[in-house]
């Protein structure tokens, strides 16, 4: 199954432009030049803009008809848990000025999830789309190896994830209707992450941390001011960034890093289609010896 995708192709490398020009590997032979010809003059127009500025956007305060949802949004519990270990708070964040790691977005995704979410000019709405109220757990279906020692979770949804460790004694009944006894018991929070616009500064740069195909889509109807949750982290992988599939801090802190707006110039930028993907999380228990 086949996506429509946008990506930033002038940051890509040479190899990386070509396989996602292609949608694959080029096989033995296959002629690429028209593909390289089309990541050079991305490049090129990239190559020709002016050199980043250094000056550092501004955080706005909300504006009066969303301060007491962004107040009351500030002291959700789960709100607290998520950014707890981070210097954290609510704002403004103009989409235009911050900077993309994420090299491709879906781009149905992110039209009809703004499409069915947001209203034009309805700032209320624009809240709710980008830092939206509690809703319980999704569906998550996971099967079962066969000895009953392993798990394994899938999804479309790329933000499934391990979000952590947890121990404690749990009563078990070992047979049926029979009386329970304590046992040590753990296992791991799987979820989707926090569903939040976050947009983080680190080493004096801008850039979004989390929320990008709504983020896209938002830029794609002309909406560049909304509501998200500013965070300074403390590393780059604390930053979000440091994953394979993301930009690499070279090209970040280069003289003329991707920005978010990059994704609807297409100087620099292409629609492509791309197989669909699934995130997969897998979860397996071991046992063994070793000598000691």
């Amino acid at each position: 199954m086949d996506r429509s995708v946008r990506c930033l192709l002038a940051w890509m490398t040479e190899a990386e432009a070509i396989n996602t020009l292609l949608g694959h590997l080029p096989a033995a032979g296959e002629n690429a030049l028209v593909q390289r010809q089309v990541w050079e003059s991305a490049r090129n127009a990239n190559n020709a803009r002016p050199p980043f500025r250094s000056a550092r956007p501004a955080l706005q305060e909300m504006p009066e008809e969303l301060r007491d949802r962004g107040a009351a949004f500030s002291q959700r519990p789960d709100v607290a848990a998520a950014f707890q270990s981070m210097e954290w708070r609510v704002g403004l964040a103009d989409l235009t000025e911050v900077l993309s790691y994420q090299k491709v977005v879906v781009e149905e995704r992110a039209i009809e999830r703004v499409d069915a979410s947001v209203r034009p000019g309805d700032l209320q709405s624009i809240f709710s789309f980008c830092l939206p109220d509690p809703v319980g757990p999704e569906a998550l279906q996971g099967a079962m190896d066969h000895d009953q020692r392993g798990i394994t979770f899938s999804s479309l949804n790329p933000n499934l994830r391990v979000a952590g460790l947890a121990g404690s004694e749990i009563d078990v009944a070992v047979v049926p209707g029979g009386r329970p006894v304590k046992q040590n018991f753990i296992g791991f929070a799987i979820n989707f992450g926090v569903p939040f616009v976050q947009v983080a500064e680190y080493n004096g740069r801008w850039f979004i941390r989390d929320g990008y195909h709504r983020c896209y889509g938002l830029l794609r109807r002309g909406i560049t001011k909304v509501p998200c949750v500013f965070v300074k982290p403390r590393s780059f992988a604390e930053l979000g960034a440091a994953a394979p599939a993301f930009f690499p801090y070279e090209v970040l802190f280069s003289e003329r890093p991707p920005f978010l707006r990059d994704f609807l110039d297409d100087s620099v930028s292409v629609t492509t289609k791309q197989a669909a993907q699934r995130k997969v999380v897998r979860i397996r228990a071991e046992e063994f010896i070793v000598t000691v």
